[in-house]
C-alpha cells in the first residue's frame, strides 16, 4: 500500500484499529475486580507488546518511509502512546483500581506474583511517562 502512496491510509487504519482494540482491551480491564485486576492488567500489556512488536515487524517498510518523509511517530511509539491514551488516561478507574491494589499489597502482604506483576506495571508506567514528558516525537 506504501509503494503505491497509500501510506497514509494504512496508517490512519492502523491507529484506528489499534486504538477499538484498545477500547475493548480497556474495558476487560476495567471490568476485573480485586485481586484478578492486577493480573488482568499485566495479561494485556504483555499482549499488547507482542502485537505492537509483530505489527511493527510487518509494517517495517512504512516506517522506513511513509513515517519519516511525512513526520509521523514511529510504529512501536505510536503503540505506546495509543495504550497511554486509550487505557491509561482514558480510564481513570483503572488507575484508581491501580491505587487500591498498591494499599492492598502494602497492608495485605500478598504473594510475590502479585507483586510482580504490580513491579512490571510500574515498569511500563515509567516508560510511558518518558515517552510523554521528552518530547522526542510528535503525531502530525
Amino acid at each position: 500500500m506504501v509503494l503505491h502512496k497509500y501510506g497514509d491510509r494504512l496508517y490512519e487504519g492502523l491507529i484506528h484499529t489499534v486504538s477499538l482494540h484498545l477500547k475493548e482491551m480497556a474495558r476487560c480491564i476495567e471490568s476485573a475486580q480485586g485481586n484478578t485486576f492486577l493480573g488482568v492488567l499485566n495479561r494485556n500489556w504483555i499482549e499488547h507488546n507482542k502485537a505492537l512488536q509483530m505489527i511493527r515487524d510487518i509494517l517495517m517498510y512504512m516506517d522506513r518511509t511513509y513515517v519519516l518523509n511525512f513526520k509521523k511517530t514511529p510504529v512501536h511509539e505510536l503503540g505506546l502512546n495509543l495504550w497511554r491514551d486509550n487505557v491509561v488516561k482514558l480510564f481513570n478507574v483503572i488507575l484508581q483500581a491501580l491505587i487500591t491494589n498498591m494499599f492492598v499489597i502494602k497492608l495485605m502482604n500478598l504473594n510475590c506474583l502479585e507483586m510482580s506483576c504490580f513491579q512490571r506495571f510500574c515498569q511500563g508506567m515509567k516508560h510511558q511517562e518518558y515517552l510523554g514528558n521528552n518530547g522526542s516525537s510528535t503525531s502530525s
